[in-house]
């Protein structure tokens, strides 16, 4: 959840992250919101222009879900979360050029029982040139990117979908 002073058993390149987690919005940034507690992973550090990857300790996938807060830059493979199994990337995500903090998941069901590796990458000077994460969690169901009243949501709307039958494979998010 990066709360603590200091990035614990990740390792930190580049100068992007810094040598602690982000209380929030750094200097010249936006507001940044929807991180959970005091401190999320920021990496606009010294601005867009700052580089770096933040990559966990290996760890072996046991549950079906990966869940994670995501905000920041929206360049595939340049500001993203990889999912890295035998050193390839098989999940990724990136933000969509906003400080708002959202959740996001991977069914990671089809890699039961592998070693992984989460990685933070930040390889873009442009504009959103940075990465906001928090909230890691492996668990057995995906978290809601929705919170609140239907009628509250950005877009709430006039259709609905709806699922027949019984699959226990089915998965509405």
């Amino acid at each position: 959840n990066f709360e603590g002073r200091n990035y614990r058993r990740w390792t930190v390149r580049g100068k992007a992250y810094g040598k602690a987690p982000a209380r929030g919005a750094l200097p010249h940034q936006q507001h940044v919101e929807g991180f959970l507690g005091r401190r999320l992973v920021n990496s606009f550090r010294g601005g867009d222009g700052s580089h770096g990857k933040l990559t966990s300790p290996i760890f072996k996938i046991e549950r079906a879900f990966i869940n994670f807060l995501i905000g920041g830059g929206g360049h595939a493979g340049k500001t993203c979360i990889n999912l890295l199994v035998d050193g390839k990337v098989v999940r990724t995500a990136v933000g969509k050029n906003n400080e708002k903090l959202n959740w996001w998941h991977w069914n990671v069901r089809d890699l039961a029982g592998k070693e992984a590796r989460i990685e933070i990458v930040d390889q873009e000077s442009g504009g959103w040139g940075h990465i906001n994460i928090d909230q890691i969690e492996i668990d057995d169901k995906p978290r809601s990117r929705f919170r609140g009243k239907l009628k509250d949501q950005a877009d709430f709307g006039t259709m609905g979908l709806a699922l027949l039958g019984d699959r226990d494979d089915a998965l509405a998010s």
